[in-house]
């Protein structure tokens, strides 16, 4: 596609999908095969997952989307990006943790962000662990 002079977005999308045609094991389908129960469903895997979602956001103080409505516009664009990221927002009125595993980090609602490369490059400085993070279904953290 570049020697045709397509743009970047397309050639990405085309190397993302010929990625999956040449490894099935890359699609959504070929990751939860590896889940499914031996008669073939997948609905204790599906239980698993929606169980700790659940049991996650329940433990939260403050709903995540009403609460960061109230919050400054570059601290939405870091939270958003951080869970576009796979990385978990634990949201209070006035201020919000990003968490991945063991690692935190707690910023005050109001303070000021440099979000000059962007809200993602900004999560990744925080977050250089997530700086090679796909959407595959395996990492789902349950």
């Amino acid at each position: 596609m570049a020697k045709y002079g397509a743009p970047k977005e397309y050639q990405a999308a085309l190397l993302f999908a010929r990625r999956r045609l040449e490894d099935p094991r890359l699609t959504i389908g070929g990751q939860l095969i590896d889940k499914a129960d031996p008669d073939g469903g997948l609905l204790s895997y599906g239980l698993k997952i929606a169980n700790s979602h659940h049991d996650w956001y329940k433990s939260m103080a403050y709903p995540l989307q009403p609460t960061i409505a109230t919050y400054p516009a570059p601290a939405q664009e870091l939270i958003k990006a951080a869970i576009e990221l796979g990385i978990k927002a634990k949201v209070t009125q006035n201020s919000f943790a990003l968490i991945l595993g063991d690692h935190q980090e707690q910023y005050a609602a109001n303070q000021a962000f440099d979000l000059t490369n962007g809200a993602k490059q900004a999560v990744l400085v925080a977050f250089p662990e997530q700086v090679n993070y796909t959407d595959q279904v395996d990492q789902v953290q349950v």
